[in-house]
């Protein structure tokens, strides 16, 4: 249910009618990639997942609580 609240959450906020105030920004997609395999790495590692990357710089104009869901 909590998974189910949170895309709830998520789809509201992505909404411009309802999310007027919108912030977007110039995001660097590479730091929030890296953010995420930051976060789940050690988990990949306990279960021997090889979770390695490879990013190129990437900016982009964004709302950066909508590009990471985790």
């Amino acid at each position: 249910m909590a998974h189910s609240s949170n895309q709830l959450l998520t789809l509201a906020r992505a909404d411009p009618a309802a999310n007027i105030t919108a912030k977007k920004q110039t995001v660097q997609l590479e730091t929030i990639v890296g953010e995420v395999v930051a976060r789940f790495f050690d988990r990949a590692l306990r279960d021997n997942i090889d979770l390695g990357i490879d990013v190129v710089p990437v900016a982009l104009k964004a709302d950066p609580s909508l590009l990471d869901d985790c």
